[in-house]
């Protein structure tokens, strides 16, 4: 009986059953990871987080980040979720009936570029005095939920 309720919570969610659903835009917002020269052979790098979190009564229907610009010499400059946090709240569906789900409520972005490491991967990037850099964009929509 469990199972078929939280299957039921989880399809009620993806379709909008729930009832009196208020929907907000969350964002952009820009994470701007910055720029790091490429100075050494030992492997500079960005590595910059970001958390964002839902305001008390609301959780997270949907989150999206993506890569905006970036350079990196190993690998692609990239954005991403790196942790996600949930919590349980009571949802009212249309039909009146309360069904606790797990929401998430806080994410954690990553944007990422590196130099690479080691003196043949970097030394033309050592010698022209290169630098990476990474921006990202983070929006989503926030749902409310009945306390």
């Amino acid at each position: 009986m469990k199972r078929s309720i939280l299957l039921f919570a989880v399809f009620a969610l993806s379709t909008g059953v729930i009832a009196q659903e208020v929907l907000d835009n969350y964002g952009p917002f820009n994470l701007d990871g910055g720029k790091v020269a490429c100075k050494s052979d030992s492997g500079d790098e960005i590595k910059k987080t970001q958390w964002y979190e839902a305001p008390q009564d609301r959780y997270f229907k949907d989150f999206q980040v993506s890569t905006i610009s970036g350079v990196s010499y190993h690998g692609d400059a990239s954005c991403a979720v790196s942790q996600k946090l949930e919590k349980k709240v009571s949802l009212k569906l249309a039909n009146g009936l309360l069904v606790d789900v797990r929401v998430p409520y806080k994410y954690e972005v990553l944007a990422h570029a590196d130099c690479g490491s080691g003196t043949a991967a970097t030394a033309v990037h050592l010698a022209k005095g290169d630098h990476i850099n990474v921006e990202c964009n983070v929006q989503g929509t926030l749902a409310k939920y009945e306390k």
